[in-house]
């Protein structure tokens, strides 16, 4: 069977879109444009992690932001984005060191780990630009999930709720032509790369919830046809 393909042209696109990231609700936290941390990996690897993820987290965000004010009537404020390597304090749960990405919504700050992301995107090959982008704009979801009153029950039903957020966030940016199976093998991606990043640390439940081929890609698949967060409600 032939190995769905996302556009070539897609990483230079949010390669592109990264340089306008602050224009459109994200802010870094460091130094205005966000600088990932000293370590093992390298300068140049980290820089093209970074740059997928500002965009395609300033663009999920806004697209988000733009449906929830449509659909619900809603303002949702902005995010400010915190790239990091390897772990992070998060200050929703005391401090405690987070790998992966997570979202603290007492201080409206999403963080996402650079060595995670350059772990997806070794692991999906020439879909790993592509996939990089799908994984950031799934974790900034977790704004919209909290306006949505989605960021409730078990696990999976909040991984499935965001999921969802991030096809319609798909359905309407330059990733339109990813494929569902596409997305699930992102998760799954990140799932091995987040453990070989995380050095024990902790790491997001409802994001790394299992499902890559169940539930979950059937939510994402569900938003991305729809393109509303109206195909969302449970």
């Amino acid at each position: 069977m032939a190995e769905t393909r996302t556009p070539r042209l897609l990483g230079l696109g949010f390669r592109l879109l990264a340089l306008t990231a602050a224009s459109v609700g994200f802010a870094a936290v460091w130094s205005g444009r966000a600088e990932p941390e000293a370590g093992p990996l390298s300068s140049e690897r980290a820089g093209v992690a970074a740059a997928l993820s500002e965009a395609a987290a300033a663009e999920a965000g806004t697209v988000l932001r733009e449906r929830i004010r449509v659909e619900r009537n809603l303002e949702v404020a902005p995010t400010q984005l915190r790239l990091f390597s390897r772990a992070a304090p998060n200050p929703c749960t005391g401090g405690a060191a987070t790998a992966g990405a997570f979202y603290c919504a007492e201080v409206r700050m999403l963080a996402i780990d650079l060595a995670t992301l350059d772990g997806i995107r070794a692991r999906m090959r020439r879909d790993g630009e592509a996939a990089v982008a799908l994984f950031a704009g799934r974790a900034a979801a977790a704004p919209a999930q909290e306006a949505l009153g989605t960021d409730a029950g078990t696990a999976r039903e909040q991984a499935a709720a965001g999921d969802c957020l991030a096809g319609v966030w798909a359905a309407r940016s330059g990733l339109r032509g990813v494929s569902p199976e596409v997305y699930g093998r992102t998760l799954v991606a990140a799932a091995e790369a987040v453990q070989a990043a995380s050095r024990g640390a902790a790491v997001d439940a409802a994001l790394f919830a299992p499902g890559a081929e169940g539930a979950r890609k059937a939510a994402f698949a569900r938003g991305l046809a729809a393109g509303t967060i109206a195909s969302c409600a449970s």
